[in-house]
């Protein structure tokens, strides 16, 4: 059967898939093709397409697995008590150890096989081969979810010294080697199998120079005086970029789910608002693709201690709304954009802090990125949509007021906490938009509720005053909704009768039970407030 990537046959179903997944380097979701089939079929996964091969083409391969493990369902028969044969002087010379060697598919199997000298053997392929054997074993242990960096260094450190090591010393002993420079290279890495990956720099460097990774940057933060103070790090996005959707088909199955998303008419996806429509008209016949950027902070040692907050760090997280569903239900779809740590966002601010990364959105939205689809070259530019996250880390990267129990905490509207605290309605000239944001960047903080004019707006599709959003699971996934009752607690329902902006609040005493809930909602980590008399902020 023939590899629709490169239209080698093979013989051997094992042998077929392997060559598909460590030559190709295909992952389980992807476009495969049968090429036994007329007209030719198609499969999204590797279940399938193996499914479809074993049921309807098994004929096309050999009956005998030269690996020993077919994919045809065939039971290896169980023997009890089984044990192994003694080698003596009498019967050593009557063990046959057999060699596995894979054969051409061209090549007769009654032929005998011709005897190759070593030397007449390209040694140099045979090293590559092997060390991307050994690449490739100790890429499956790092994806590994329960497996650390340094587990996988001991483990490879365990099978050279325990397996690898005995076995070749034994080899050497028994069997009479060429002294030959390149065979000794050869030898030697068959020794050591893991040298060239055994730490994490050294990998970092191999994948990087098969271009499988890139370099980290490093961001630096000087003071005046030009020294540096601290550090961040910023992950290589436009790479990220490109591997992504030139993997597999997702750049090809991105692009027909947004217009399956812009041909509805229900609000589903940003690229059903009006925002995304004057993106893609500024854009015109260029291919664009939307992404969300996500800003969380984490605490990397004792959270409760006494030194709780002196290693907190923020994280920054992308991951794109408009890819097929089944992509975007994947933790591993959402990509690290870079970290920074909470003491200089909150001393430098986002402008500076994140100036670095803005400047690789503002590449990735005006000159794009050219990407290998289908031996075709395709420029696409990504637009950010949205600065998502809690409360506290949408404000801090907005610019916006960080303490919610200041007087103008809110960055959908200028209404200061008392007005919210009391009014029912939302007055529209209350709202923020890029004209008065201009304004107000002009004023202190106190009159406006902005620290700094954010960073964000640098970019040319993009300001904090227009794309204002929120996290749904934050705001409404903890506020729990109970039958009005005269000894209720305090709750806010939309008053469906009237289409103005209107709530009524019904103001009760609390039970013990809504403590309860706040306790617990205190213990999962909530920044912004759940209860509206606790909390003005989602009074808005």
């Amino acid at each position: 059967m023939n590899c629709h990537l490169c239209h080698i046959t093979s013989n051997c179903l094992q042998s077929f898939f392997k060559h598909l997944t460590i030559h190709h380097g295909t992952p389980t979701i992807f476009k495969y093709t049968c090429t036994a089939c007329v007209p030719s079929t198609s499969y999204q996964n590797l279940h399938r397409f193996k499914r479809h091969v074993i049921s309807n083409h098994a004929g096309l391969f050999e009956s005998n697995d030269p690996d020993g493990d077919s994919d045809l369902g065939n039971a290896t028969p169980h023997v009890e008590n089984m044990t192994a044969p003694d080698i003596t002087e009498e019967n050593v010379t009557q063990v046959q150890i057999p060699i596995r060697a894979e054969a051409d598919h061209n090549v007769n199997e009654n032929e005998e096989m011709e005897k190759i000298s070593l030397e007449d053997t390209d040694i140099l392929d045979l090293r590559n081969k092997l060390r991307d054997t050994f690449l490739n074993f100790s890429l499956s242990l790092h994806s590994k979810p329960n497996f650390t960096r340094k587990d996988v260094i001991d483990l490879q450190k365990n099978i050279t010294e325990q397996i690898v090591r005995p076995i070749c010393d034994t080899l050497i002993k028994i069997c009479p080697l060429v002294n030959n420079k390149d065979i000794n290279e050869l030898i030697e890495d068959i020794y050591q199998p893991f040298q060239f990956i055994s730490s994490e720099q050294k990998l970092n460097t191999t994948l990087q120079n098969i271009q499988l990774n890139d370099s980290l940057q490093t961001v630096n933060y000087k003071n005046s005086d030009g020294n540096i103070t601290s550090k961040g790090c910023l992950m290589p996005i436009k790479h990220q970029f490109k591997l992504f959707f030139e993997s597999g088909n997702i750049f090809n199955d991105t692009i027909n789910h947004i217009r399956l998303l812009e041909d509805r008419e229900n609000i589903t996806n940003i690229v059903n608002g009006t925002l995304w429509r004057h993106v893609k008209q500024s854009f015109k016949d260029r291919c664009v693709i939307p992404y969300f950027l996500y800003s969380d902070e984490v605490e990397m040692n004792d959270a409760i201690g006494a030194h709780s907050g002196t290693h907190k760090v923020t994280g920054l997280y992308y991951n794109f709304p408009t890819i097929p569903p089944h992509f975007l239900a994947r933790l591993e779809n959402l990509f690290v954009a870079g970290f920074v740590k909470a003491s200089d966002m909150a001393k430098l601010g986002p402008s500076v802090a994140l100036k670095e990364l803005i400047d690789v959105l503002i590449d990735l939205e005006q000159n794009g990125i050219e990407l290998n689809i289908d031996g075709k070259t395709i420029r696409a530019y990504f637009v950010l949509m949205a600065i998502l996250g809690d409360n506290l880390g949408i404000n801090t990267l907005m610019g916006y007021a960080t303490s919610f129990s200041s007087m103008l905490f809110c960055r959908f509207c200028t209404m200061n906490k008392y007005d919210c605290q009391k009014m029912l309605k939302l007055d529209p000239n209350c709202y923020r938009t890029i004209e008065k944001y201009e304004t107000d960047v002009q004023l202190n903080f106190k009159e406006s509720g902005i620290k700094e004019e954010s960073a964000f707006n640098k970019l040319e599709y993009y300001h904090v005053a227009k794309f204002t959003s929120v996290d749904l699971m934050r705001l409404f996934s903890h506020v729990e909704k109970r039958p009005q009752k005269d000894d209720e607690w305090t709750d806010i329902e939309d008053n469906a009768s009237n289409s103005s902006s209107e709530y009524k609040v019904h103001s009760n005493k609390q039970t013990s039970a809504v403590k309860a809930v706040q306790r617990d909602g205190c213990k999962k980590g909530l920044y912004g407030p759940v209860f509206p008399q606790r909390g003005p902020d989602e009074n808005c």
